[in-house]
């Protein structure tokens, strides 16, 4: 009765943005889902747009994700934002909407967009998460173009130590090799896994080296199935 009396209340904009952020951030998305479908359509837009968010965010979080594309795709015409197209990505990719993802995705880096207010959004942070989406999915080969990219990216930098990455927004190289191991194994033989994190080494300082060394005993990829 006390939650209902409340909920009745007058409550600001401001007010309603706090309830909604406080059931999301401990983990009421169902509740969060309730309460933010109620202020969706607001008139005021800002208010309205932010509910769709938290409504959005919660429902990806409880693998409804086809109900968070739906809302994602809506947002992110209307606001143009790399969150919201990250957003968009992750949960269409999810959701197997293969096309409209990889639109989200391409959509994120585009001239013009409204810069991520999320400072973890780099490129690396997003074809991270992006591989990652795939994978779950099993669009091994999809993922593979993108996790090529994101190895690229290791093999240009002059310092793959783990301070130096994270300072640079890179996710460090042993986790990026544990995501990607079954990408590899579904597009390479083991002979052409073990040569591919061979010629890897060769092209990351002694950081990157250490890293795929522990990545090889770890998961006993490589030299070890030989």
């Amino acid at each position: 009765m006390k939650n209902f009396i409340k909920f009745l209340l007058p409550k600001s904009d401001k007010e309603k943005l706090k309830a909604l952020s406080s059931l999301f951030y401990h983990g009421k998305y169902k509740e969060c889902v309730t309460e933010s479908k109620i202020i969706i359509n607001s008139k005021n837009s800002a208010l309205a747009l932010d509910a769709k968010r938290f409504c959005g965010l919660s429902n990806y979080k409880l693998r409804r994700f086809e109900d968070a594309k739906n809302l994602f795709s809506e947002i992110a015409e209307v606001s143009n934002n790399q969150d919201d197209w990250f957003n968009l990505c992750t949960s269409a990719t999810r959701a197997k909407d293969i096309n409209l993802g990889k639109q989200a995705f391409d959509n994120f880096f585009k001239s013009g967009v409204v810069q991520a207010e999320n400072k973890m959004l780099s490129m690396p942070n997003v074809v991270y998460q992006y591989v990652i989406a795939l994978r779950d999915i099993k669009e091994y080969e999809l993922a593979l173009d993108q996790y090529k990219q994101l190895i690229g990216v290791y093999a240009k930098l002059q310092c793959t130590e783990e301070i130096h990455l994270q300072k640079r927004g890179v996710p460090f190289l042993y986790q990026t090799l544990v995501i990607g191991k079954e990408i590899m194994q579904n597009n390479y033989t083991v002979p052409e896994y073990d040569l591919w994190l061979t010629k890897l080494a060769k092209q990351v300082d002694i950081f990157g080296k250490e890293s795929i060394d522990e990545f090889r005993e770890r998961e006993n990829i490589g030299e070890r199935d030989n």
